[in-house]
């Protein structure tokens, strides 16, 4: 079967990822620029990552968490127990 990944995990084995590929793009570009006696520039962008979501649930489910059918919400932390 499928193995369930709390959210948690999954954004933070993502922002992991990226700050290893920061840390790669720093570095390069700090050994190309070491002529130029420039410094290196970080950029992180984080917004909110799209999850869709089809699961058949009563209409307790959807009231106890405020969703509304055939519509969309930002995760909030009163929605966690769902995944």
């Amino acid at each position: 079967g499928l193995v369930k990944t709390p959210l948690y995990k999954v954004m933070s084995a993502a922002l992991n990822q990226l700050n290893s590929l920061i840390n790669k793009i720093d570095n390069k570009m700090a050994s190309e620029s070491k002529e130029n006696e420039t410094e290196s520039i970080k950029i992180l962008m984080s917004g909110n990552p799209l999850l869709d979501i089809s699961s058949p649930v009563d209409d307790a489910f959807m009231k106890k968490y405020g969703i509304e059918p055939a519509s969309a919400i930002l995760a909030e932390d009163k929605h966690l127990p769902m995944y």
